[in-house]
């Protein structure tokens, strides 16, 4: 990997991880109790039927194999742009957007958390032509960048 490729990688976790601090400071927690079992339960029915779906019928023409499509199926995405959406209602003052939110942003968390792990070293990964230039060694990139 080259110094540009490597410092925009860099320049794009600072700037998600900054998202998500400016949006985590629109809940709060003590907002969670009454919406925690929906949103769990949307972020199991997203992470188990929705998301794998989706891939199968996103990548039914093209030459997968089961292993790149269950991979892309587990780790797809996720993240900042629900939250952001979820927002959307909040601006417009819509009632219980600030519950909508919440639920979009706890089923994020969760599903973030249980699917978050490094997937270039899982065994559905590994292997995989979709993971092939991560399991490459990078000389001189810094190991937060690997």
């Amino acid at each position: 990997m080259g110094p540009i490729k490597a410092f925009h990688l860099g320049l794009a976790q600072v700037s998600e991880i900054t998202l998500f601090l400016a949006l985590g400071l629109l809940v709060f927690p003590s907002q969670f109790g009454g919406i925690m079992a929906e949103a769990l339960l949307l972020a199991i029915v997203l992470a188990l039927v929705a998301r794998p779906v989706g891939v199968a019928l996103a990548t039914a023409l093209d030459r997968y194999s089961a292993r790149e499509r269950t991979l892309l199926g587990w780790a797809g995405l996720r993240g900042a742009v629900p939250v952001v959406l979820a927002l959307l209602p909040v601006v417009e003052r819509v009632t219980e957007s600030i519950a909508f939110l919440n639920l979009t942003f706890f089923a994020v968390l969760v599903s973030t958390l249980l699917q978050g792990r490094r997937w270039s070293r899982s065994p559905c990964a590994s292997g995989s032509p979709a993971t092939a230039e991560a399991d490459r060694p990078r000389g001189g990139a810094p190991a937060t960048l690997r």
